[in-house]
């Protein structure tokens, strides 16, 4: 990107702040973009660089600001942020001298009952009192995709959403709606002058960058030296982009430079990285997690993962920093899969149809506004009764195409549309048949497309109010018609409402041969679209196909490749239906598949099992689980009456929080340790399309209280409170032991709905306890079980899944809701405690339901749920453990261990946890042959040998940041917490040989200068003391 003539501002939202203002536009000032003197005229005047000082050293005004933009949401899309900082600046800044400003105001066409939004005006303002102005704003990037000449057309959206000249039109059209009479004498009412003087000067504030193809470069600074076009701003922000970065990047890079990618918050203004550090900070203000900097074969590594992953796996963007610490370009890299070619053939006139998947490149005509005239949307007229006298009634086709019209138009609404039709249903007499007729001739006489499927909705709810009793013949007619749709794939689209038509119409008999049915359903799974899976899944269900169960495991197989897991758990529980034995079958290979999502298996588990005691050699330090003595000291009728009339208190205002939250902080305070039983909702996938969903509800199953915390609600009530929560939940002071089923998928829900306090607070947490894996202990043969199959088992309750896939966003909660989820937390608190009653120890006057527990400390780490981070972070490498070793002033070079001449004289270094509260990590260093004496060990470091353990998988990447076999005693990622200890009989050795990042590779080092290392800066202590042992092997717990 361009060069940044911003000050050096130690506040990243400050930054984006005035990056807003001062970066270049897009396009050129005549076709319509704010001046570049206003706004550097504004930047220079003293009043606002005091200003922007002030903010810099305390950004409170700004962070309040924007959090009122954030409304229920956790995090703000980069456009509503763009538009945020320009508010801020007219609002606040003195440099501008602005007054009367009115923000978003929706326009409506002039045309007759209309109230379709064709506009807004973003900001409308006074400026000094003297001048109306009217402005817009966007935040935009596009990728240049031919060589020259080029034109505006050529440049394409990176998500294929538009291209730069449409939104040129686009800039015409918004600036001219500002002119309207009606929009005028609104202005002349708001700032107190006649229409003729409020006529408004209108800009467009259109920020963002320009990619240019990186094949085309010799480097990737080389963007600055391509020529401009007309109609484009002669400084515009400049980047490259690159479907195949394993070409182009080491061609046009330095190799010394590094790389960062870029979350979408993280796209407004240049990188920022202190010296020496290798990664770029977080940004508590705003949010943001700490992004790691990466060398150029790690990016690319990252890079061929990403788009690895899916076929439609996002672009990523990504920013290159020189040895100086700055940014010196930024790229898009791009699927390779990636075609743009559509919306430059005739890119203004089309878009990408939104109904279909990201890999399938179908576009349809955009919609031509004609903005004959436009009002304020307050005064619209309010909608009028439909009245069956306005529509041709002689012929349904006719009839349907005329409503959906209106309802495309928005000339009626939709409840006004289907109640005409109701009432002209009423007046038919065989009402079936007009329904067949009416969806055959909505398919027929219609494309693909959103408006097509809501008028075929509603032609199926209107027919549900008159639902008729004689519906055979027509529904054999609808069947027979359908069954003619399944071997045409452009009719694909209709298949669904189809057979939702047929499920209300019942035919008695079904003349589609079901062979048929079953090669459309082979088809429909191979064309790998959600789309046309789920069509195959109601196919499958509505006619009882496929006949042959291989033929069924084919296609849920098929499904579980593309990483449809929603239509695969669908056609397993319509696959039930069938009289075979293919349910079980088909159930255990879903939940087999290795990267099925946590919460799916939550509704999976046969209702017929039988525990049995797990007997295996490696879990012979527990005893064999005795299941009824188990549930006699559960106590049976606690469980019963617990599950099945659970008493929850649902949190969701001051009121009800503060008991709570005082509640929660007496049990996480005590000497002892409780466990809690937790889960978390949030709204299924198919109702909002999308994998980053918000944690709509967190259940709390304490001992005496059940508690369901509405996080909507509290957000919005008080932003702190759930980050309170969390931190009484997960903080490291914390005697609360939390457990869960498939736990690690609600705590990473709850990292992406609260990062700023759960990644603080816990990197990687500590008391979090999966079930699963403590069943897996205690039991044989439950790998395949759901939860819902552990509570009918052990405890002997049967759960019901019928809110599991409801919608958690909607409020006020259902009943059902609220006792769904009550007895989620409550059953994995009473299974966590059903399968430990026979390896803790409590006090035998209380019951086992409501009594503290100590779990033993290598039980309890066994327990912990390994968490996928999905953050980028990579180990560190070679290079990063050399460069340690030399800031250190160790100077010295890795060498393979083959070549060391006295292999005695390498080391191994091992990497361990001491879990008592308050404590840290040790790297111990020992000869490579020898083994560690615990009890020596946590002598040296004065703790309890219970407490010592081996680091997890997280701990090595967060903590020590290699992974096993690599470590070394200098070069950790979090250097300071950590004590070196060394074996006692190696500080007489002249030389030892450590890892330092890579397999097979060590670092020849003195034992003395490792010693001494505890007076460099950043280091913790470093010991030696004797904790080797020669002649046996002592027992390690394994994480």
């Amino acid at each position: 990107m361009s060069p940044w003539r911003g000050r050096d501002l130690e506040t990243k939202v400050v930054r984006d702040l005035v990056w807003a203002l001062e970066s270049p536009q897009l396009l050129s000032e005549e076709l319509g973009v704010l001046p570049t003197a206003m706004a550097t005229e504004v930047l220079a005047a003293r009043a606002t660089q005091a200003w922007l000082d002030e903010l810099d050293s305390d950004p409170t005004p700004l962070v309040t600001f924007l959090a009122e933009k954030r409304k229920e949401r956790k995090s703000i899309a980069l456009g509503v942020y763009f538009a945020a900082l320009i508010e801020f600046w007219l609002q606040v800044c003195p440099g501008w001298e602005v007054s009367d400003l009115a923000v978003g105001r929706q326009l409506v066409s002039t045309a007759a009952n209309a109230t379709q939004t064709v506009g807004q005006l973003k900001f409308v303002f006074r400026l000094r009192q003297r001048v109306t102005m009217h402005w817009e704003a966007s935040i935009k990037f596009f990728l240049l995709c031919r060589d020259a000449p080029y034109e505006l057309e050529h440049f394409v959206g990176p998500h294929l959403g538009e291209n730069l000249a449409w939104r040129a039109q686009e800039i015409e059209r918004k600036l001219g709606m500002s002119q309207s009479a009606d929009v005028r004498r609104w202005m002349g009412e708001l700032f107190g002058l006649q229409e003729d003087a409020a006529a408004p000067q209108s800009y467009m504030m259109l920020k963002g960058g320009l990619f240019y193809p990186l094949q085309n470069l010799q480097a990737t600074t080389d963007v600055w030296a391509i020529p401009s076009v007309p109609g484009l701003a002669s400084d515009h922000g400049r980047g490259w982009w690159t479907s195949s970065p394993a070409i182009d990047l080491p061609r046009t890079t330095p190799a010394g430079h590094a790389f960062v990618i870029l979350p979408k918050m993280r796209w407004l203004s240049p990188v920022f990285v202190r010296p020496g550090e290798r990664f770029v900070a977080a940004d508590a203000v705003l949010g943001l997690d700490r992004v790691e900097l990466l060398s150029r074969d790690d990016l690319l590594d990252v890079l061929a993962a990403h788009f690895a992953s899916s076929e439609s796996a996002a672009p990523l963007l990504v920013a290159e920093i020189d040895a100086d610490d700055r940014e010196v370009s930024r790229g898009f890299v791009m699927n390779d899969g990636w075609d743009p070619t559509p919306l430059m053939a005739d890119a203004v006139r089309y878009k990408r149809r939104q109904s279909k998947g990201a890999t399938q490149r179908e576009y349809e005509q955009r919609k031509v506004r004609v903005d004959d005239g436009v009002r304020l949307k307050s005064d619209a007229p309010p909608m009028r009764q439909l009245n069956l006298v306005d529509l041709p009634t002689t012929n349904v086709r006719t009839l349907m195409a005329e409503l959906q019209q209106l309802l495309v138009a928005h000339r009626f609404s939709y409840a006004a549309i289907k109640a005409a039709f109701v009432r002209f249903l009423e007046q038919v007499s065989d009402v079936a048949s007009v329904i067949v007729d009416a969806v055959a001739g909505l398919v027929e006489g219609s494309d693909d497309s959103k408006e097509t499927l809501r008028m075929g909705h509603l032609v199926l709810e209107a027919y549900t109010a008159v639902r008729p009793s004689e519906t055979a013949s027509a529904a054999a007619q609808l069947e027979a018609w359908l069954g003619r749709q399944l071997a045409l794939p452009h009719r694909w689209w209709s298949l669904r409402l189809c057979i939702k038509a047929l499920s209300l119409l019942q035919p008695p008999v079904l003349v589609t041969p079901l062979k048929a049915v079953e090669v459309a359903m082979t088809a429909l799974v191979a064309a790998r679209h959600p789309r046309w899976n789920a069509a195959a899944v109601d196919l499958g269900a509505f006619y009882l196909v496929p006949r042959d169960p291989s033929d069924a495991m084919v296609l849920l197989q098929a499904m579980l490749a593309q990483d449809d897991y929603f239509n695969a758990e669908a056609f397993v529980d319509a696959q039930a239906a069938l009289p075979d034995d293919r349910s079980p079958q088909l159930a255990a290979a879903l939940v087999a598949c290795p990267s099925l999502p946590l919460k799916v298996l939550r509704r999976l588990g046969s209702p017929h099992a039988s525990l049995a005691p797990k007997t295996s050699p490696c879990d012979a330090r527990l005893p064999p689980l005795d299941a009824d003595a188990n549930r006699a000291r559960l106590g049976m009728e606690l469980v019963a009456s617990s599950l099945a009339v659970p008493d929850a208190h649902v949190i969701d205002s001051a009121t009800s929080f503060a008991p709570f939250v005082a509640h929660l902080r007496r049990l996480a305070q005590a000497s002892a340790r409780y466990i809690v039983g937790v889960d978390c909702e949030w709204r299924p996938r198919h109702l909002h399309g999308s994998s980053d969903e918000r944690v709509q509800l967190l259940q709390l199953a304490l001992p005496t209280s059940v508690y369901i915390l509405d996080a909507v609600a509290l957000d919005s009530w008080d932003p702190a409170a759930m980050e309170t929560v969390c931190l009484e939940l997960f903080g490291p002071a914390s005697a609360l032991l939390l457990v869960g089923f498939c736990f690690g998928g609600d705590v990473q829900k709850l990292r992406q709905t609260y990062p700023r306090v759960m990644d603080a607070v816990c990197p990687h947490t500590t008391n979090c306890l999966e079930l699963r894996k403590l069943a897996l202990l205690r039991a044989a043969d439950v790998g395949t079980w759901g939860l819902a199959t552990f509570v009918a088992t052990c405890l002997g309750f049967t759960m019901e899944k019928d809110q599991q896939c409801s919608d958690w966003g909607a409020r006020p909660l259902t009943p059902a809701q609220i006792e769904y989820a009550a007895i989620d937390a409550v059953a994995v608190r009473l299974l966590a405690l059903f399968f430990l009653a026979d390896l803790v120890d409590i006090d035998d006057a209380l019951p086992l339901a409501s009594a503290p527990v100590e779990i033993p400390a290598v039980l309890h780490r066994r327990l912990l749920i390994r968490e996928d981070r999905r953050d980028y972070l990579p180990y560190l490498t070679e290079a990063d453990a050399i460069k340690a070793v030399r800031t250190s002033g160790l100077a010295h070079d890795a060498v393979d261990t083959s070549s060391v001449l006295c292999p005695e004289s390498i080391v191994k270094t091992v990497a361990f946890t001491i879990t008592a509260p308050g404590a840290g990590y040790v790297a111990v260093v020992i000869e490579l042959t020898k083994t560690i004496d615990l009890n020596a060990l946590a002598a040296a470091l004065a703790v309890d040998p219970a407490h010592l353990c081996l680091a997890t998988d997280a701990e090595l990447l967060h903590v020590f940041g290699y992974p096993r076999g690599c470590i070394g005693p200098v070069g950790f990622r979090r250097q300071s917490e950590v004590t070196v200890v060394l074996d006692a009989p190696l500080v007489a050795m002249d030389t030892i040989y450590c890892g330092v990042g890579a397999l097979h590779r060590v670092v020849g080092l003195t034992p003395t200068s490792v010693l001494n290392l505890h007076r460099c800066a950043g280091f913790g202590s470093v010991t030696a003391h004797p904790i080797s042992l020669d002649n046996r092997v002592v027992e390690r717990d394994i994480p």
